[in-house]
């Protein structure tokens, strides 16, 4: 029979008393000197629920970690530590006799969020599928794993249907050539007469190649971006990254007939950004038939370092300085906006702590 709430003693402090508390609706034991919790059993679960986060404990805990020195408050039984999910370095004392739940106060904000960051990890850590493996060996595309966004991002998709609204009209011959070449199109000749290209180039594309490389690119960092950074400062910055990536191509080529299109620069400050925030993403990688799993900041080292070689041998075809320049932009901008978003995203913010270790499985 478990004790009285008067006779409860804290498994930390030993001869401290509990006393009963409010968390999430549900009667716990709290431990004034502390500040640990005692959730007996079942509490734990049913707060959860009542933040309509369902997660089973006893059927998602962790790795065993070791038997505790401390003591049940309701039967004496010594505690057994866990982590409270595998690859997370955050421990419980659980009673295995009577199912009781001991967290300590510095650990309490990360066991509440502890079902979203269970979701996010198994996104994160699961395996690629046949589909997967077919699409890549089709495509030599990445494909992104990563925390799944919390809304559909309508940001994003409206400027992929845009961009290729623009392509099909561009196609179709309704604009002729030289209001193109002269209004729409970003040429460094042209562009004193015509600074609001800086903006419509972005919408412009040369080939199916082109806009379909970019369209899918945008979409696989876009969505989780646009969730985390907010809808208006995420068009914003995309408009803007594009704006920055014009400019250094303008100011490359000045006096030059240069034209460019494209939405690469932008697309490029969006890839600055998504190493920010999400420092332990991953991309799969396909190989020749090889698929294989590598952190999002080495695909982007690699994709750097080409746009730099191809800058410095002065490539021709490719706006190698606006990529560079979008990129360079993007990882300011991810640094400014780092502290708010992991303020308004906790889970991310768990995700990028060190206590996190993400599998390397393919």
């Amino acid at each position: 029979m478990p004790n009285s709430t008067f006779y409860k003693q804290c498994p930390c402090c030993k001869n401290q008393p509990l006393k009963q508390t409010q968390y999430q609706h549900q009667e716990v034991d709290v431990c004034t000197d502390c500040g640990g919790l005692w959730f007996e059993g079942g509490e734990l679960e049913a707060s959860y629920a009542d933040q309509q986060q369902q997660h089973s404990l006893k059927g998602n805990i962790g790795d065993y970690v070791g038997c505790s020195d401390r003591s049940c408050p309701d039967c004496q039984h010594p505690l057994e530590t866990f982590k409270i999910i595998d690859n997370f370095d955050v421990e419980i004392d659980l009673c295995t006799q009577c199912n009781g739940v001991w967290i300590d106060k510095d650990e309490l904000k990360e066991v509440e969020r502890t079902p979203h960051l269970r979701s996010a990890m198994i996104e994160l850590n699961k395996t690629n599928n046949f589909a997967s493996y077919i699409f890549q060996f089709i495509t030599q595309m990445p494909v992104e794993y990563n925390i799944k966004p919390r809304n559909f991002p309508i940001v994003t998709v409206s400027l992929i249907v845009l961009n290729l609204c623009i392509f099909f009209v561009s196609l179709s011959g309704v604009i002729d050539e030289e209001t193109l070449s002269k209004s729409l199109v970003m040429d460094p000749i042209y562009f004193a007469d015509a600074p609001w290209t800086l903006i419509s180039y972005q919408f412009l594309h040369g080939s199916w190649l082109h806009i379909l490389g970019n369209m899918y690119f945008l979409y696989v960092i876009g969505d989780n971006l646009e969730d985390a950074l907010g809808k208006t400062t995420y068009l914003l910055l995309y408009l803007f990254f594009g704006i920055v990536g014009g400019l250094a191509f303008y100011a490359i080529h000045l006096g030059e007939m240069a034209p460019m299109v494209g939405a690469s620069g932008a697309i490029a400050g969006l890839f600055g950004v998504y190493l920010m925030l999400f420092k332990k993403a991953k991309l799969s990688f396909m190989f020749i038939v090889y698929q294989a799993r590598l952190p999002a900041w080495a695909y982007f080292l690699i994709w750097l370092g080409i746009n730099v070689y191809g800058f410095v041998a002065s490539s021709e075809g490719v706006a190698w300085s606006a990529h560079i320049g979008g990129f360079i932009a993007g990882l300011i901008a991810g640094k400014i906006y780092y502290s708010k978003v992991m303020k308004n995203n906790p889970v991310i913010a768990f995700i990028n702590d060190n206590e996190i270790n993400l599998a390397s499985n393919k």
